[in-house]
């Protein structure tokens, strides 16, 4: 992803550090150790995807220190969270799908799907006055 790029260019995989870095920060730094272990996966795997996402603009690292989400990983891991959450709402509300597999379900469609898509979806609800 090249500056100004699109979140659809990021891996599931990095997207998945994005959120959990957003989550687990909101907003401040975190450890990498607590990224690692929230993922279940090691050290070093979180030290790559940090770098992949510094690479992207996305996030800073202290050395030995905090990871830091730039202005521009908190607006993509925060479009991520909302698409997450409108998924969620039409998966639960209008489908009558068991929340748990609602979360897990929205988690994997809001990494792939097209932001055209998405916005019919966010406007359907928004007909339903869930104001979205």
């Amino acid at each position: 992803m090249k500056d100004g790029g699109t979140m659809a260019e990021l891996s599931s995989a990095v997207k998945e550090y994005l959120r959990v870095i957003y989550a687990l920060g909101q907003g401040e730094g975190v450890r990498s150790v607590d990224v690692a272990s929230e993922l279940g996966v090691s050290k070093p795997s979180v030290n790559k995807a940090i770098r992949i996402l510094a690479v992207q603009g996305l996030a800073e690292q202290e050395r030995y220190g905090s990871v830091f989400l730039t202005s521009k990983g908190i607006r993509m891991a925060q479009s991520l969270w909302k698409k997450e959450d409108i998924i969620r709402l039409l998966l639960e509300d209008i489908f009558e799908v068991a929340s748990e597999e609602a979360q897990q379900d929205a988690k994997r469609i809001a990494e792939v799907i097209g932001e055209g898509t998405f916005e019919k979806m966010r406007m359907y609800l928004n007909n339903f006055h869930y104001n979205n």
